[in-house]
């Protein structure tokens, strides 16, 4: 009997261990964000540092530490990322807040990321950040933001770039996008695929200006992968793809 109730202890104190503590919202909506959820934003100044507020809310009565986590899953040259918490703003160098930042229970901090663009041509990037608790980091949660902003030479044409979104999606042997150089006919374009870590995965070059393209991912891993477009070696557009099996 003593036995059945130190297992049903030790249960219940793995089940508190590992309960979520937090909640998202976005500002100023106020509406709730779930872990994982992707934000899709666009900024292209270069001038300016792009920024948007999650409130990151303790659901305890209790007092948790937290730090938040940076991780770039992708990014072209010339560009810039940052957060802030609260007041305290980090380097872009900074991945992983240094202390502990306290949130007192029911209470919540506000955590800001921010975005700079170098200059004027179409990229992407993509970065996730995530919030845990010190005391038990798999008590945490996360979100990936995309940015579509600006980097390099001004674009002159109107003539638009263009890629549709992966069909089917979630794919399990292959899936085909349809695209458009656009005013970057002639030049050296690609579909590239990233992993969640950023890293590439498979390439296959476009020799049209326009057309469609069958990818195949029967080798690849399950999991969700970043499927972008790229011009002379810049994420120009990017889509999100999963792969099933």
């Amino acid at each position: 009997m003593k036995k059945h109730l130190l297992a049903l202890a030790f249960s219940a104190f793995c089940l508190v261990a590992s309960a979520q503590s937090f909640s998202m919202y976005d500002v100023p909506s106020s509406s709730n964000i779930s872990s994982g959820t992707y934000l899709y934003y666009n900024h292209t100044d270069p001038a300016t540092f792009f920024d948007f507020h999650v409130d990151i809310h303790n659901t305890t009565q209790n007092t948790v530490n937290v730090k938040v986590r940076k991780a770039v899953l992708y990014t072209p040259a010339g560009t810039t990322t940052q957060f802030c918490t609260d007041q305290l703003c980090y380097t872009p160098t900074t991945t992983l807040s240094p202390g502990n930042t306290p949130i007192n229970g029911m209470s919540m901090i506000d955590l800001k990321p921010q975005y700079k663009p170098e200059s004027n041509t179409p990229a992407t990037m993509a970065v996730r950040y995530s919030v845990f608790n010190v005391a038990n980091p798999a008590d945490s949660v996360f979100f990936i933001v995309v940015y579509n902003g600006v980097t390099g030479i001004p674009q002159l044409s109107n003539e638009p770039v263009t890629l549709s979104s992966p069909a089917p999606n979630p794919a399990s042997g292959s899936f085909s996008m349809n695209f458009q150089l656009g005013s970057k006919s002639g030049s050296s374009a690609q579909i590239v695929i990233y992993n969640m870590l950023g890293e590439k995965v498979k390439e296959t070059a476009l020799l049209e200006t326009e057309g469609n393209v069958k990818i195949d991912v029967s080798t690849l891993q399950q999991g969700v992968y970043f499927c972008a477009l790229s011009i002379e070696g810049k994420a120009v557009i990017t889509r999100r793809v999963v792969v099933t099996r």
